[in-house]
């Protein structure tokens, strides 16, 4: 029952004004949503990093749906605080891009 569809989102912001504190509290704030985010620590230029790694069910499933939930309200809170992002697939899925989505150019 199901398939396996992983994606990710690879984040990136600027530390300028506290960028990556407010981006850890949006994440707080999410129930259930901290389990599935890493932010990295700040390097150089004051840039971080943050990726809401695949969830590892199969679409359909309960966990599934709620991390494509999360990823969209991440994506969201990027479009909105100047964060860039990459949403990607991991698995193969025919003939679909790797690449679904890059905040600098749009939908793929």
């Amino acid at each position: 029952m199901g398939y396996m569809r992983q994606e990710a989102l690879i984040l990136q912001g600027n530390d300028y004004g506290n960028g990556k504190e407010k981006l850890k509290k949006f994440v707080k704030s999410v129930r259930g949503m901290r389990k599935y985010v890493t932010v990295s620590k700040t390097f150089t230029n004051g840039c971080f990093s943050a990726v809401l790694w695949p969830d590892g069910s199969k679409e359909g499933w309960i966990t599934s749906n709620k991390v494509n939930e999360y990823r969209e309200k991440l994506k969201a809170y990027a479009r909105n605080n100047d964060v860039v992002f990459v949403h990607v697939r991991l698995t193969d899925d025919g003939d679909k891009a790797p690449l679904i989505e890059d905040s600098n150019v749009g939908l793929a």
